[in-house]
Parts: C-alpha cells; structure tokens; sequence
C-alpha cells in the first residue's frame, strides 16, 4: 500500500542531488526520481544499479517504504545496519519503524534500543524510551468511542475533514474532470481539491467543491474556517515558483467571505519559495493559527507553530511549539480544543503504534505538556491523523489509510458510545512553594461549584488520588497546619485515563500560624474541617508565650556573614514584624562541631549578633529582636568530632546545624 500522504499533507523537506562520478547512469536515474517524489520509477532505477552507492541504497530504501513494499525496504535497510561503514543513527530509526509497520515488535524494540544508544540526545529516542513501558496500554481498545467510514470515502484518497458551521469540508484527491488527469509523482493520484457536505445521520452526503474558484492546477487542501465560517485559510501548491530546487513548496492563502462569495485568496505573510507551510487551523475568532512548517530552525522534518493576527489583519512570527510536541521527525494536522486548552496532532515521531499517530497535549501558560498517544480506536499500525472534535470530545473524525479502508485514505467519524461510562484518575503531589513534598496534607475534591465530593489525607510522600468522571470541570484543595490553603483547578475531559495535578501552599505568617493552631483544636473535636466557622476562631484563645517555630537561616563554614539566601529569609522576618508591631522574637545561633567548644561559642555569638543586628536596622521597635549563640550544643544529627570522635559527615550534613533558629515568645 502506498505511503497516504500526498505532498498536500506531507510537507517534506528540501533536498539536493549531488552527483559524484563514480555513480552509475541508473543510479543518477533514480536520484532525479526520487527528488521529484516519484518512488515508483525511482525504485525502478535504482533497483536495475549495479554498483549502487551507500546513499543510494538508502534512498532506495526509503522509496521502498514510501510506495510501501515494507519487504524491500527491510531488505535494503538490513543491509545498511549491519554495515558498519556504511550505517547513519537515522538507519536505526528507519528500520526500526518498517519493522514496526511489518508487525514484527520485538525487532523494532531491538532496532531502536540500538538508535537510543547511538543518539540518547534524540526526541523520537527519548519518546520511546519513556513510553514503551505503556506500549500494550496503547494498543487496548477500552469500546468507548465507535468509528464509522463515511460515504464519501472513494478509491481515491479523502481526509482532512474540517467543521463549517453545520457542514463538513474535507479535502479529495477525486478526478476533477474526465479532461484533464493531471496526477501527483508520488501517489499516482489527482491532485486534491476541496470539498463540502452535509451531515445526515451520521454521514457525510450532498458532496459538492467547496468553491471552484479556489481550486488550482496542482494541490488544494486542507481548509480550516473561523466560527462564523466568514474566514477561512487552506494550503496549496506555489504552482509559481520559480526556484531553482524545482521543488514546489506549499503555501498558506487567507480568504473572506463577503456578501456569499470567498474573496482573492492572500498570501500568507510568511511563505517562502525555501520551504513549505500548510496544514493552517484557525480559532474560532480566526486570529490565531497553528500550522505545519518545515521552515529552518525547527527540530527536525515538519514542526507546528503558531501565529496571531492583529487588528490590521497582519500575522505576527511565527512561534514554534517547542520540544514536548516537536521531534526530529514529523508533526502535521494541527488541530486546537480552546475549551479544554488541549492540541491534537499527528505525529511520528512520539512513539506510537506505526506510522502517523494522534497525540494531544495540554496548553498551560502559554507552554505544551508532554504529548500523549490517544490509542486504539484512534491509531492503528497504519498512519492516523487530521482529527476534529467537538468541546466535549463526544463526536469528531479523522482520516487513516487502515486496514479495511475503501481507498488509500478515508475519513471516519468517531463517536462516544452511548453506554459508555468514563471514569479517570486524578493523582498529585501535595508540595509547598519550595516544590518539597507536604505529607499528610488534608485534600478535597469539589465540583466546579465548590461543592465538597469527595477527601483523603495524601501519604507520607504528599501523594494523593481521586476516582473523577469524565468531561467534567474539578476544583482541589489542600489545608495544612502552619499553611495556607492551596487550590487547584483541572477538567477531564480529553483522554487521559489518568490525570495529574499537584496543590501547591505557601507559607503561612505568624498570625496565620497562630490562628491555625487555634483550628487544629477544633478539628480534633469535630473531626472535620468544614464545620470550622470564623465565630470558632475568634472565641478561641491563644495563650501568650506559645512557642512557634519559624524557618531557620543556614551559614557557610566558620562564617557569620549573612548570605543571599539567608537574607531573603531574613527579610520574611522583618516583613511580618513590621506588620505585627507587637511580635517579639527570640533567636538562638548554633555551629557544627567542628572547631573547639569555646571557639564554636564564640562563633554562634557572633552569627546570632549578625542577625540580630541585620533585622533591628529594618524594623520598628528594635529591641523586639533579641537572642543568643549556643555553640555546638542541641545539634540536629549524628555528627558530633569531640575528644577521639573524628566526623564522617558530609558538608551538607554538617550545615544541617550551622543555623539560627527563630521563636515567637510574644
């Protein structure tokens, strides 16, 4: 079977041909073949080469697997892994994936053990080693979603649906009219068009151009459409390019509805003759577009990046996604849920099941998470990709040259099943501001109301979790002692079978600190938080002179200057006591055991004077500060060097007890 993607989906990267010599006459056949895209005749003649070279027998390889004769491309790639002076990491990876497309698992694990070792640096290596643990996970089919081949799938290839108000367009590589034939190198096909349909009961019918006027001599499509359906932005080739590479690029065209009729189509500002841009999805304002480029400056093949549009309808840079979505392989077919925040795209290579799979991957702050395999019934062996959805991911399509298609691509609409019931996990971390883990932090689970549905109290390592339903908006929140409360919101929807977020809380002040305490009280009675009123709090007392502890400053070795960073913990201190001018604090400095007794006293001494003096120049009231250096006494550890006792410890360990420690006394 024919590699799917025609070059109106594929946007492969520039090359050269450089001839030497020594190359035979069928071999310069066959690179001016394969330049073309033309795998077929390419194979051909370099086939009938007698004394190929290394690089053309590797691009025999890779036609091979592009007309997809996977037999032959794991002939002819078998032989360049195994030849030492001859084999690029690239082979690796090559012949690990035409082993994965022939089913055989085993060897393309081997193969590609081989390719992390050879390049650890790698993202598609990277991808699998971090993912092929799941790799059985993937391929279960949980019978949650239904796909269905639509009507319109034809011998020809169809794919890339894409909502129009209440219509469907997608792009076709049907004959345009018995006239012409004009036909693509690499498939063998038409060149594509765009076309719209209706949807009745589940399929897509009534199918007619989506605009005549729109279509070109070579390829047209994909489209995508704003909201309204008023905008629209689609690829095509520079059927004007003049370059000197004699490869036609493709180029992304803007055009406007106005009064029922698709305004000149406008060139996208940063198209080039150099490289191709295509694959364009417009928001639903139609002012931001992500897109396909294999422009220079990417990570490798085709890269997604986005662009805005300002009010005088200029497109800004573009931006590239970055690292958690790009590899040095292929990313295409942008697709972008703003509901949920959550990119869908295809990909090969973030390791998959074969070929192009589908991946999402969450947007946070303007940053993309780690890309996750959607899995079976979305992917298959074969190449997947071009999927849509709507908000609550119910019902969408995608395009796929699997097996038991119609034609080398079809269309298929996916829908949740109607006995379906989706259950996720959420798990997390509950953590301070530090990033270090809070153990026994109490957290509940509300709905986007604030209504509680559910509690636990996370393990010895902060960890908590919660069964949640799907396609549903969560709140979470953690309380703990000497803390404020930490909220954080997440939703279910997408397909995550397990959802990770952490809660994170600051520290509290030393009035929230005491006022905390008094609540602890009251928990202990009622067992519970959420009978804990401010009418509790303000008729409890708090005895004067409880001791609270605040967070100790740490010293270099024999120094007692105050350091950068016990200077901004230093500062915390001298904030709270300009906010609460009656708080006294007392503070006690302490040494490691290194040094004589009467030294390290000295020492403490002059480390607590260091403090004292620090904070008294910055807060009203001075003489609330006081305190006193205790030596080596009350260390926290085990490292003790007096008399015959010679320390072991590590300088970490030893800093554990050069400290000054702060009490509230009032």
């Amino acid at each position: 079977m024919k590699n799917i993607l025609i070059i109106g989906a594929l946007l492969l990267g520039i090359s050269t041909i450089s001839y030497s010599q020594t190359l035979s006459e069928k071999e310069k056949k066959g690179n001016d073949f394969y330049f073309v895209y033309d795998y077929d005749n390419a194979v051909q003649a370099y086939s009938q080469s007698k004394n190929l070279s290394t690089k053309g027998r590797r691009k025999l390889a890779e036609s091979y697997a592009k007309v997809g004769d996977f037999k032959q491309a794991e002939v002819t790639y078998s032989y360049l892994v195994n030849n030492q002076d001859a084999v690029i990491p690239e082979d690796y990876i090559a012949y690990a994936n035409v082993l994965k497309s022939a089913g055989r698992d085993d060897d393309y694990a081997m193969w590609m053990t081989k390719f992390v070792a050879v390049a650890p640096n790698d993202l598609r290596g990277k991808s699998y080693v971090a993912n092929i643990a799941d790799y059985q996970k993937i391929f279960t089919d949980p019978k949650v979603y239904k796909l269905k081949s639509q009507a319109v799938n034809s011998e020809s290839q169809e794919y890339a649906a894409a909502f129009y108000k209440d219509e469907i367009v997608f792009t076709s590589t049907k004959q345009r009219t018995k006239m012409i034939k004009s036909t693509d190198n690499w498939t063998g096909l038409p060149y594509s068009s765009l076309y719209v349909a209706k949807v009745e009961n589940g399929q897509l019918v009534n199918v007619q151009f989506l605009d005549k006027k729109l279509n070109s001599k070579m390829h047209d499509g994909p489209a995508s459409f704003n909201a309204e359906g008023t905008k629209m932005v689609y690829t095509t080739n520079n059927h004007r390019d003049k370059s000197k590479d004699k490869i036609v690029e493709l180029q992304l065209f803007t055009s406007d509805k106005i009064n029922g009729k698709w305004s000149k189509p406008v060139d996208f500002k940063y198209n080039n003759s150099g490289y191709s841009n295509g694959q364009g999805f417009l928001t639903k304002d139609g002012k931001t577009m992500y897109f396909t480029s294999d422009m220079p400056g990417g990570y490798g093949g085709t890269d997604l990046y986005v662009t805005t549009c300002n009010d005088k309808n200029e497109w800004s840079n573009p931006v590239n996604l970055g690292n958690q979505v790009n590899t040095e392989g292929d990313e295409m077919f942008p697709f972008m849920d703003e509901s949920n925040d959550l990119l869908f795209f295809a990909s090969n290579g973030h390791f998959g099941l074969g070929g192009l799979d589908i991946f999402n991957s969450y947007k946070m702050n303007d940053q993309f998470g780690l890309a996750k395999n959607l899995g079976s019934p979305f992917n298959s062996q074969e190449n997947d990709f071009a999927y849509i959805s709507d908000s609550l991911h119910t019902k969408g399509y995608l395009s796929s040259n699997r097996i038991g298609g119609k034609g080398s691509t079809d269309i298929y609409s996916f829908s949740l099943m109607k006995d379906a019931v989706l259950e996720k996990q959420i798990t997390g971390i509950s953590m301070n501001t530090q990033g270090e883990n809070l153990p026994e932090t109490f957290i509940v689970l509300q709905d986007e109301k604030g209504k509680g549905i559910d509690s636990m109290l996370s393990d010895s390592q902060g960890n908590y979790f919660f069964k949640v339903k799907n396609n549903i908006n969560y709140n979470l929140v953690g309380s703990k002692i000497n803390y404020k409360n930490g909220f954080t919101k997440f939703n279910s929807f997408g397909f995550e079978e397990k959802i990770e977020k952490d809660v994170i809380m600051a520290d509290m002040d030393v009035v929230e600190v005491i006022i905390e305490n008094v609540i602890t009280g009251i928990i202990a009675k009622n067992d519970t938080i959420k009978n804990v009123t401010p009418k509790d709090i303000l008729t409890k007392k708090v005895e004067l002179g409880q001791l609270i502890k605040l967070k100790p400053i740490y010293y270099d070795f024999d120094k007692a200057v105050i350091t950068p960073v016990a200077a901004k913990e230093l500062d915390k201190i001298v904030k709270m006591m300009n906010k609460y001018p009656n708080v006294e604090i007392e503070l006690a400095a302490y040494t490691d055991c290194r040094g004589s007794i009467q030294y390290n006293e000295v020492l403490s001494q002059r480390r607590a004077n260091s403090s004292i003096a620090y904070i008294q120049k910055r807060i009203t009231k001075p003489n609330r500060i006081y305190g006193a250096g205790y030596g080596e006494t009350n260390l926290l550890n085990a490292c003790t060097c007096e008399g015959e006792v010679i320390s072991i410890c590590t300088e970490k360990e030893h800093q554990t007890n050069r400290r000054t420690e702060f009490i509230i006394k009032k």
